[in-house]
């Protein structure tokens, strides 16, 4: 009984520790150091963030170890980030100062008018929300916050939003509150890229049919996707879960068969499990590899070595291209940084 006990106290101690990272800080004006109330601090791609009091002051505790991105977002002001390392028993303070954005009343002249908005706002929801079928279900709340602009030779379309999107996935089960920090979509080349930083909430629902509903089209979103493959290279799994990778020097060109080892996968953090793979060409894979209708997914980059951390999550979303089926994926498509992670410990 006394064993049991002292076990009992071990665990709870250890479970307490490892989650006892903690941020907290302050948010102010840069103008006039004066507190902002009710600024949004999260962390980007988690479902974990508070609000700022009325003295500007935030804390946020229980964080796991792990890389994370911390943004802080008021609407009248500039967004600041910090990405950021939390080791076991990190408390981390930060002084926050938010510059007021300012809005230049002479870029009117090159805003699209009104009667494009809905023309530029029907390309935006399909290159931002995806092309799946979780795209059927997700929904912007909040449309008209945003602003497109084309350049001026015609060839782009950029967006950008005066607060954070509001979005429904009702196929995964999430509230989102978004910010878009970038947004380009050719129409040469119907090509996009985008930088959003979100933050999760969990719909409420007391159906059981619908809990399960949820979490099958979760568990059916991650299969298959770029965090699942690159989760499998650090398990030397990726065969075995039905990927099949091949090397070629561009999107139209011929086959060769690629070795994952020739990823040079290197572990940069052992603590936070942080990862990186040297990626010297363009790469295409087949998932599932065995079957019939196995779908295309093809990546590259502009830099040579690509981090990522243990559940397969860029730490930079911008440091990869892809093309294929992965370029139907969208906000829709978008789960929790700890997904991967909470589905392992399942198994």
């Amino acid at each position: 009984m006394i064993k049991r006990f002292l076990l009992l106290i071990l665990i709870v101690f250890f479970t307490e520790h490892s989650f006892s990272q903690t941020i907290f800080g302050k948010v102010v004006s840069k103008e006039n150091n004066a507190p902002i109330y009710e600024a949004d601090v999260f962390l980007v791609n988690t479902n974990t963030g508070c609000a700022t009091d009325k003295e500007g002051k935030f804390e946020i505790t229980n964080i796991p170890q792990g890389n994370y991105f911390l943004a802080i977002h008021h609407v009248g002001y500039e967004n600041k980030y910090y990405q950021i390392k939390l080791y076991e028993g990190d408390r981390k303070e930060f002084i926050v100062q938010l510059e007021t954005k300012i809005f230049e009343g002479e870029q009117v002249q090159v805003t699209a008018k009104k009667i494009n908005w809905d023309r530029y706002y029907k390309i935006f929801e399909g290159c931002f929300l995806g092309t799946t079928t979780n795209a059927d279900k997700c929904f912007i709340r909040n449309p008209m916050v945003l602003n497109f602009k084309v350049s001026e030779d015609k060839s782009t379309l950029t967006a950008s939003a005066d607060e954070m999107l509001r979005i429904d996935n009702y196929s995964l089960g999430y509230h989102l509150d978004v910010i878009l920090e970038q947004f380009e979509y050719s129409f040469d080349n119907q090509r996009k890229k985008y930088l959003m930083y979100p933050k999760f909430t969990e719909m409420k629902y007391q159906e059981r049919e619908r809990l399960e509903l949820w979490e099958n089209n979760r568990r059916n979103t991650y299969k298959g996707s770029l965090e699942h493959f690159l989760s499998t290279l650090i398990k030397e799994s990726s065969l075995k879960e039905g990927f099949k990778v091949f090397e070629t020097s561009n999107i139209s060109s011929s086959l060769y068969s690629y070795d994952i080892s020739d990823f040079y996968l290197t572990k940069t953090d052992s603590i936070l499990n942080t990862y990186k793979i040297t990626l010297d060409s363009h790469v295409r894979i087949l998932y599932p590899y065995f079957a019939g209708n196995a779908h295309v997914s093809e990546i590259e980059s502009d830099i040579r070595d690509v981090a990522f951390i243990q559940n397969g999550y860029l730490i930079n979303p911008l440091s990869v291209t892809v093309f294929g089926k992965w370029a139907e994926y969208g906000i829709a498509d978008t789960l929790p940084w700890n997904y991967g992670k909470a589905k392992e410990n399942k198994n």
